[in-house]
């Protein structure tokens, strides 16, 4: 099966930890990352400053 080219993940309050491996591997693996400040901070990503 060929790997998708967008997944979209839904993150609580728990951040990454309440993830399954899943969803986390997409995150980690991800080029690009969209999301509100607050759902980006809960996921470790700094947001690109400009």
């Amino acid at each position: 099966m060929p790997e998708p080219w967008l997944s979209i993940i839904g993150l609580g309050e728990d951040g990454p930890a309440g993830l399954p491996p899943a969803s986390r591997d997409a995150l980690d693996r991800a080029e690009i990352v969209l999301g509100g400040p607050r759902h980006l901070a809960l996921a470790g990503i700094a947001r690109p400053r400009g």
